[in-house]
């Protein structure tokens, strides 16, 4: 098993994706666990749910970032958790390393976790990398001093420079990646 699974029909097969389990990695709020999207659709399936795991016992290991590092290869793109969460400070740091050693690929990240806030604004602030605080009904106003991503049905905080994702990151050319914007997401 690779540490990262292929992209799928909505980041498109350029990209990389390391996923965790939902809910125990996350602090999903009263919105996230009545919506999250990881806990139905392929998500559920037996075998995602069983690579999810394994993925998160080889985050704790030492050798975690050799591997990755390894796996990510060439990849243009990595999406760090399309399903689970930065759970430590120690997790935070290995990718950390993980993008340092892998400066010709980009990588994004979303994330609630407000009590890491110090070291995923150091994640955030590698050139290889966005990280954007996760907003939604529940919790709509950024705490983090990251640029932001809210599903479209609430109100969001009113910035410049918004993307307005149509959910298919092969047809915009990856601009959550490449630019340092707040995101609007459709709700999925």
């Amino acid at each position: 098993m690779d540490v990262m699974v292929r992209g799928n029909t909505k980041l498109g097969k350029a990209v990389k994706i390391f996923n965790l389990p939902p809910v125990s990695t996350c602090t999903p709020t009263a919105w996230c666990k009545e919506r999250c999207y990881a806990l139905r659709g392929k998500h559920g399936l037996p075998n995602v749910k069983k690579g999810s795991a394994t993925r998160l016992k080889w985050s704790k290991r030492k050798d975690f970032v050799t591997r990755a590092i390894k796996d990510i290869g060439k990849a243009e793109y990595v999406r760090i958790h399309a399903s689970g969460d930065f759970y430590s400070e120690v997790y935070v740091q290995k990718w950390i390393d993980i993008a340092l050693a892998c400066p010709g690929t980009l990588f994004l990240a979303f994330t609630k976790r407000s009590d890491l806030a110090g070291p995923l604004k150091v994640l955030s602030k590698l050139p290889n990398v966005k990280v954007r605080q996760s907003l939604d009904k529940s919790f709509t106003k950024p705490t983090m001093g990251l640029r932001f991503a809210a599903v479209d049905n609430f109100k969001t905080p009113r910035r410049k420079n918004i993307i307005n994702c149509a959910g298919g990151c092969p047809d915009c050319g990856y601009k959550c990646w490449r630019e340092n914007m707040d995101v609007v997401l459709p709700e999925h």
